[in-house]
């Protein structure tokens, strides 16, 4: 989002930069200056004014914004044509600004005639227009706090869900947990997980139960093998106990 605002902001100032320098001619009296800046809101804006400026090839300036007084801007050049962009400090104050340059040829008056020079590379004119970016700044960090936050209550939110849904999904081995500690050796034919429960423990509960079948019958046949081996030893203790 960053980068494509701040595309977006530079793709304007280029814009701007080529409109003013369309305005810009050549006739018979020399340069002359044709764009209408008082037309143009973004150079209208009281708090966010944007500030434009341009020189001759010997560095004259030609012409400013008035609210530059007599502060210059960078004088930013490039290959003819070409638009070339910085960020720079406002020579005003302390404000940053985005700054974008291009060396042009102005076009010849219409009334001109034909064979008219028009100035070459290196003899080219220089317009600079340049705009405070704390707006697009201020928009950008709001926007970044805004997405934090978002993304704060949204991970809280998913930690929230997430211990609802894992304590509401454990909460069956508990009762399963609960059933198992209750059982003793006197009561094996009890069954663990009678009620509903999800079809992932249905397993678990099924070979608890088993092994709870398998433990009754161990038990039973020590009992029978007990019971067996007291009725086999009562007939020799009782011819024992008569002989004594």
């Amino acid at each position: 989002i960053r980068r494509a605002l701040l595309n977006e902001f530079d793709r304007s100032l280029s814009s701007t930069v080529e409109i003013l320098a369309a305005g810009v001619e050549v006739d018979a009296n020399g340069i002359d200056v044709d764009f209408q800046v008082e037309q143009m809101p973004q150079f209208n804006d009281p708090e966010h004014p944007a500030l434009y400026q341009m020189w001759k090839p010997d560095g004259t300036v030609i012409a400013r914004s008035p609210l530059l007084g007599t502060a210059d801007l960078p004088r930013l050049t490039g290959a003819l044509g070409v638009s070339v962009l910085q960020t720079v400090r406002d020579p005003r104050g302390d404000l940053t600004l985005r700054a974008v340059g291009i060396a042009f040829s102005p076009r010849l008056d219409e009334e001109q005639p034909d064979e008219a020079e028009r100035p070459v590379h290196g003899q080219a004119l220089v317009m600079v227009v340049a705009r405070d970016t704390s707006v697009l700044r201020r928009q950008l960090s709001s926007l970044r706090w805004l997405l934090l936050g978002a993304t704060g209550a949204t991970a809280g939110l998913a930690l929230l869900i997430s211990a609802f849904v894992v304590g509401r999904g454990l909460r069956p081995l508990q009762s399963i947990a609960t059933e198992i500690a209750a059982i003793s050796e006197e009561d094996l034919d009890t069954r663990i997980g009678n009620g509903a429960i999800p079809k992932e423990i249905a397993g678990i509960r099924d070979r608890l139960n088993g092994l709870l079948s398998r433990l009754k019958e161990a038990f039973e046949r020590e009992r029978r093998f007990s019971s067996n081996i007291a009725h086999e030893l009562r007939t020799p203790l009782a011819g024992m106990r008569s002989t004594i």
